[in-house]
């Protein structure tokens, strides 16, 4: 069984704070994951679960 991700608002809140407007600010998951302080290996699914979850609350 995979193990739930609960992302606090604080989470999110990181999230948005690496990230940029504009194509010019583009980043990786990679880089998302070592700014806000996540796991960078195994295709950093947390980082990727994370953007899902802030996306579908409207960020």
């Amino acid at each position: 069984m995979k193990k739930k991700n609960t992302f606090t608002e604080n989470d999110i809140n990181k999230l948005l704070g690496v990230l940029k407007i504009g194509k010019e600010n583009a980043k990786t998951a990679c880089t998302i994951a070592t700014e806000i302080g996540y796991p960078t290996t195994h295709n950093q699914p947390k980082t990727r679960k994370l953007i899902r979850e802030a996306i579908k609350q409207g960020h």
